[in-house]
Parts: C-alpha cells; sequence; structure tokens
C-alpha cells in the first residue's frame, strides 16, 4: 500500500499546522521505525509525536473509509483533557471529536483511572474529578458515500 499525504492547513482548529505522511506499517517496518512513534500502551510515548495533529488526521482518514465502507456510524471514548492524562491513555478529548461532527451521547468519571491518575501524580493534587477523569462515549452518524 502507497503513501497516504496529509496536510492540516492553516484555519484549522483541531490541532497544529502539519504535514504527515502514512501508510499501513509492514514486516519491512519493524527495526526501522522510531518506537516512540509505534502505538505504546504506556505513558513512555515519545513526547514529539503527541499535539502534532496526526491522531486527528488518523481520524479524518477513518471517517472518510468508514463513509466509503458503508459504515452507519462510528463510536469513540474520549479522553479526559488534561494533557497528561490524554498522553497515558493515548486518544482525544471530547472537544476534538466534537471539531469532527461528534456528538457526545454519555459521559462520566472513571473512578478506576481516577485512581491510577493520583496514583501516577499525572495531574496537580487537588484537581477536580472532572477534569482528572471524565471520559465521553461520542458517536458521528455517517452518510452513505454517493456511488
Amino acid at each position: 500500500m502507497g503513501w497516504t499525504n496529509w496536510t492540516m492547513g492553516e484555519g484549522m482548529s483541531r490541532g497544529t499546522e502539519s504535514e504527515f505522511s502514512f501508510r499501513l506499517m509492514t514486516a519491512d517496518d519493524i527495526g526501522r521505525v522510531p518506537i516512540g512513534c509505534q502505538l505504546d500502551d504506556s505513558e513512555h510515548r515519545d513526547a514529539r509525536y503527541q499535539g502534532r495533529g496526526l491522531g486527528v488526521a488518523l481520524l479524518d482518514y477513518l471517517l472518510d473509509w468508514a463513509v466509503g465502507a458503508g459504515f452507519a456510524a462510528v463510536t469513540a471514548k474520549a479522553t479526559p483533557s488534561h494533557r497528561a492524562v490524554m498522553g497515558f491513555m493515548g486518544g482525544q478529548p471530547a472537544s476534538i471529536y466534537e471539531a469532527c461532527g461528534f456528538a457526545t451521547e454519555a459521559s462520566w468519571i472513571d473512578r478506576q483511572l481516577l485512581d491510577v491518575v493520583h496514583e501516577r501524580a499525572l495531574v496537580p493534587e487537588g484537581t477536580a474529578p472532572d477534569v482528572a477523569a471524565r471520559v465521553s462515549l461520542c458517536v458521528k452518524h455517517l452518510a452513505a458515500k454517493a456511488e
């Protein structure tokens, strides 16, 4: 599969102005791709790749693909909006999904996440649970792509 080029142009509010080329990884990529840019389920993600719009670029790509594949909707679990918690969990806050046309259908404080956030000191002492551990279910209903 070839490279897909995507550019976030000036004036787009979902991230910083950046240009990315991405494609599906292959076996040939093992050992060549910097480990910090691969998916990692820990807080050890490489900060150089955070906040540059790559997640939004991939979300846009997924939404285009889902429309073309005939999906009726896409759902996402939004993270708390505090940067350290997003970096730990990976993902986007509800505001990013809403900017992409999603509606927040439900929102709750994840008590298990709240415990981890406090154990790892991801937010300052005394941070409200709403800021530290509020997750949301976001849904975007899709129109079928005209053939």
